[in-house]
């Protein structure tokens, strides 16, 4: 005969089972019908009133690309729409779109892309310039403090609005104090603060992929303020 488990194991598995069924339907619910995906958003949110800059600097989303077709991703859009909101309002005659890796069929940079569309909008060429991510985890934190240290330009950015988005702002405005005493920080339209139901777990996902690089970024040290001699 078949060595059939005891019953009472049997009965303990599908305790076990059933409460992590009714603890994971639970969570779902709770993140597609209540605000909690909002809530998240709002406690990493750190942004500032807009004011005269030097320059504007338009931080893509370093999220990866899905779409086949080289488009960037909302958030990247939200974001120029925003920098280009605040070049037409006076703010600053420079604009510096900042890249990101190749975009699918598009063959070109998230930069490289934003700065096209600025121009179609009609920012001069020769006020936009482009900073590149190359291949690289690392490289969008690098390229942006060597990018604020002057390594390509020498642009008074301790004057600049950088933008970005909700969930990435409190991180943004934490690299950038390492560097800039009082960084401007202009959050794009605040699309993560009220998502329809539907788009709730995205975003709730979205909030934890952000506290998990807030985390390594600490661990890493890479909050630590930097002295620069003059």
């Amino acid at each position: 005969e078949e060595h059939q488990p005891p019953v009472g194991i049997m009965y303990a598995l599908r305790k076990v089972v059933c409460l992590l069924a009714i603890v994971s339907t639970s969570t779902l619910l709770i993140i597609l019908f209540t605000p909690v995906s909002e809530f998240g958003h709002r406690l990493l949110r750190s942004d500032d009133q807009p004011i005269p800059a030097d320059v504007i600097v338009i931080l893509s989303s370093s999220m990866p690309y899905g779409n086949p077709k080289g488009l960037p991703g909302q958030s990247t859009m939200y974001r120029l729409d925003k920098g280009f909101e605040l070049y037409r309002e006076g703010f600053a005659e420079i604009v510096v779109a900042f890249g990101g890796i190749e975009m699918g069929e598009a063959r070109k940079t998230t930069g490289e892309w934003m700065a096209e569309r600025l121009v179609e909008y009609g920012v001069p060429e020769k006020s936009v310039f482009v900073v590149d991510d190359k291949k690289g985890s690392d490289n969008y934190y690098h390229n942006l403090i060597d990018l604020v240290e002057g390594r390509y330009w020498d642009f008074d950015f301790t004057k600049a609005l950088f933008v970005t988005t909700v969930d990435q702002s409190y991180r943004i405005r934490r690299i950038l104090e390492t560097r800039i005493a009082k960084p401007t920080i202009i959050d794009a339209e605040p699309y993560a603060l009220y998502p329809d139901w539907g788009r709730r777990f995205q975003h709730f996902r979205v909030f934890l992929n952000e506290l998990y690089g807030i985390s390594k970024f600490y661990f890493l040290g890479r909050f630590d303020k930097v002295v620069v001699e003059n």
